[in-house]
């Protein structure tokens, strides 16, 4: 029987978004903003929609769905917590993305970890078919 291999980071438990993050990690550090901005985008359409669920679903009053300060306070507060010695936190965008995903419950990360994946994929792509045809 062979044995599973021991995955540290938790960001490579998920092919797709290992996948995706080696791509990201060996291309241009211009492309990481817009790679941040589509994650955090991504997270925060999610919270959003599962805010708005849990609002209609219960008798109480849900909290506020979250915005992109809330957010980007969220990842402050987080990024204080965290030393930095992974190659994304480099660029401060990028962090504060990665932070915000690797905080999410479990459930709602294996919900977005394909769409951020893509995401990724599809940016690079396109930032660099844009630059090449320059």
């Amino acid at each position: 029987m062979q044995q599973e291999p021991f995955v540290s980071r938790w960001y490579d438990q998920d092919p797709a978004l290992s996948r995706a993050l080696a791509c990201l990690k060996q291309a241009d550090n211009r492309y990481h903003a817009q790679v941040a901005v589509n994650i955090i985008r991504v997270i925060l359409e999610h919270q959003q929609l599962d805010a708005l669920h849990r609002s209609h679903n219960a008798e109480q009053v849900a909290p506020a769905p979250p915005t992109l300060e809330t957010a980007l306070e969220r990842a402050e507060e987080l990024n204080q917590r965290t030393a930095s010695r992974r190659w994304f936190d480099a660029d401060e965008s990028l962090r504060a993305a990665m932070l915000l995903l690797a905080d999410m419950p479990d459930d709602a990360q294996r919900h977005v970890i394909p769409a951020i994946a893509s995401h990724i994929e599809a940016t690079l792509a396109e930032l660099t078919s844009l630059e090449a045809s320059l």
